[in-house]
């Protein structure tokens, strides 16, 4: 989202996401920075498992889509050119094709 050719989308989704409810929000994020890890079970994923992640991301960044990658068998590491941590919403057209792409595979 640094990115100044995406100025108008990081307006948008500012303006979306400071228009949500405070004490929502302020749930929501607790509720990520306070889960428990889930690094000590992660190997007992057993279906296949794509894990995307954003070339810019800061907080969910290549290295631990790597670690991720080394402890889940069966799976691959895609990585999504120009995105960040909000792929989706950055790349929704890459985003869908590599699930669609993973949908395809294991059908």
């Amino acid at each position: 989202m640094k990115d100044p050719s995406r100025k108008d989308l990081k307006t948008t989704w500012k303006n979306h996401f400071t228009s949500n409810h405070r004490i929502g929000i302020v749930k929501a994020v607790r509720g990520v920075v306070f889960r428990k890890g889930i690094s000590d079970i992660i190997d007992r994923i057993s279906q296949p498992t794509t894990i995307m992640v954003g070339e810019k991301d800061e907080l969910t960044d290549v290295r631990k889509a790597e670690i991720m990658h080394s402890l889940i068998k069966d799976s691959v590491v895609k990585l999504m050119p120009r995105s960040g941590h909000m792929s989706p919403v950055e790349e929704p057209d890459i985003v869908n094709s590599l699930i669609e792409d993973h949908l395809n595979r294991y059908a």
